[in-house]
């Protein structure tokens, strides 16, 4: 019989959590964040640990974010969810670069692709988007997230969007 210090250790290695153990059946993971272009046909949903970890860290941030901007009277992003997939996908474009108020050509006049992303970025987050530009699992070095899996994901709320970039 392992102590509780042992089991601790163990779902540390083995990255469970470790109520775990103590469970008679195992509770059912679903995942609900679509991966696209991945090179299949449909959205995918099965995806690595590391990335279920992100995910559920990056919708844990924007769970308390949202709050908290509720709580200091922020009205919701109008925008979110302005858009659908039946809407035509140039008008969509341009309706984005109006709100980012970036022209057709903005790229062009930047010298190079890191300055075009953090110009980007820049002009997403300061129309109330959050962005996380990140590699690895949380903050653990030694946990590198996979880029053929994955290169970023989006997670809308109407108070605290955020965008994850691998």
């Amino acid at each position: 019989k392992p102590t509780v210090n042992q089991l601790a250790d163990l779902a540390k290695k083995i990255n469970v959590p470790f109520g775990y153990f103590f469970l008679d059946q195992l509770p059912e993971k679903q995942n609900v964040v679509p991966l696209f272009r991945t090179g299949h046909k449909n959205p995918v949903f099965t995806y690595s640990n590391a990335l279920q970890k992100t995910i559920s860290n990056i919708q844990m941030r924007q769970d308390w974010l949202a709050e908290y901007l509720q709580m200091e009277g922020m009205a919701p992003l109008k925008f979110v969810g302005s858009a659908s997939e039946d809407d035509n996908i140039l008008e969509i474009a341009s309706q984005i670069r109006r709100k980012l108020k970036l022209s057709e050509d903005w790229a062009q006049s930047l010298p190079s692709r890191d300055r075009a992303l953090q110009f980007l970025v820049e002009k997403i987050e300061a129309i109330g988007i959050f962005v996380v530009i990140n590699g690895i699992v949380n903050n653990n070095t030694h946990q590198s997230l996979d880029r053929s899996e994955f290169q970023g994901f989006a997670l809308t709320n109407r108070y605290a969007p955020f965008i994850f970039i691998n």
